[in-house]
């Protein structure tokens, strides 16, 4: 039974990641996410996060501002910029030693955001059915 809220796209979409403190101390990671949706991700890390544990992301996703709602938008379609976020750890699963798939639910997300991300991902089933 499927329990996703969310239809979810397979991607190599940046995420930098560090676990959230204040004040910011911790090493930011850099890696790629297996897959995405409009309210969660999954990417492999070296570091295994506890579950519960809020993260700091970055997220980079390639082609996004054509599905932000903006009253002028034409320059920025060329540059996307990081969305930031934060995350709670949902999921931690071992792929190998010292290589964990970390799942990710996220919090506080802006409205809009979430919406060009959900045209965004409903594109992209749409171009690979």
């Amino acid at each position: 039974m499927e329990r996703r809220q969310y239809m979810r796209v397979s991607g190599k979409h940046l995420v930098r990641h560090e676990q959230f403190t204040i004040p910011r101390g911790t090493e930011v990671r850099e890696n790629r996410a297996k897959n995405i949706s409009a309210n969660g991700l999954l990417f492999e890390s070296s570091v295994k996060y506890n579950m519960g544990v809020i993260l700091r992301l970055e997220l980079l996703v390639m082609g996004i501002n054509k599905f932000k709602t903006e009253f002028y938008k034409h320059e920025r379609l060329s540059n996307t910029e990081p969305f930031i976020v934060l995350g709670k750890v949902v999921r931690v699963e071992m792929v190998y030693e010292g290589l964990y798939d970390i799942g990710v639910s996220l919090v506080g997300l802006d409205y809009l955001f979430q919406k060009a991300l959900t045209k965004y991902i409903d594109h992209q089933l749409n171009q690979n059915p």
